[in-house]
């Protein structure tokens, strides 16, 4: 409550100097505990490039309807990707992926992913140009792990104030 305050004074001020924000509204819970539904942030849609860790805000097309969509960036162009779904854990690159931010342990690895195609072994590789996406509320986020990696030109910023 006190962020939401905070941002629409901030907003306010923007707004008054002529200044507009880009400024994108939370719908859901598929990224708790890092934002909640309802949240307000901010959005650097200059931003270019992206790297593990960053939120970013991407347009989605699923069954004919496009959505927007907050998550945050798992894997980047040429990183490998393999998700142990007994053990609940991400490997990124060979190593277990820290990943203080997530509500609780993973138990879907999603529909993508579960193509039986990739494993420790044989991970998927994110191609030049895409990234690869999750939810922090990986039990209940409709991510890459479902509908592959997010194509560069789908995402419309990078969250810079939450």
């Amino acid at each position: 409550m006190k962020k939401t305050i905070i941002l629409l004074i901030i907003t306010s001020l923007l707004l008054i100097i002529g200044c507009t924000p880009p400024i994108g509204i939370v719908s859901g819970d598929s990224m708790e505990p890092t934002v909640s539904n309802g949240d307000l942030l901010f959005i650097d849609s200059r931003a270019e490039t992206f790297e593990r860790g960053d939120i970013i805000v991407f347009e989605a097309q699923y069954d004919c309807e496009c959505l927007t969509h907050f998550k945050r960036v798992i894997a980047v162009a040429g990183d490998a990707i393999y998700i142990d779904i007994v053990e609940g854990n991400v490997y990124l690159n060979g190593e277990i992926l820290d990943e203080p931010y997530i509500m609780e342990p993973m138990r879907t690895s999603g529909s993508f992913m579960r193509s039986g195609e990739f494993s420790r072994e044989n991970p998927f590789v994110v191609e030049d140009g895409y990234v690869f996406v999750m939810g922090d509320n990986r039990n209940n986020s409709n991510d890459s792990r479902g509908n592959g990696p997010v194509s560069l030109e789908r995402i419309r910023g990078r969250v810079t104030i939450r």
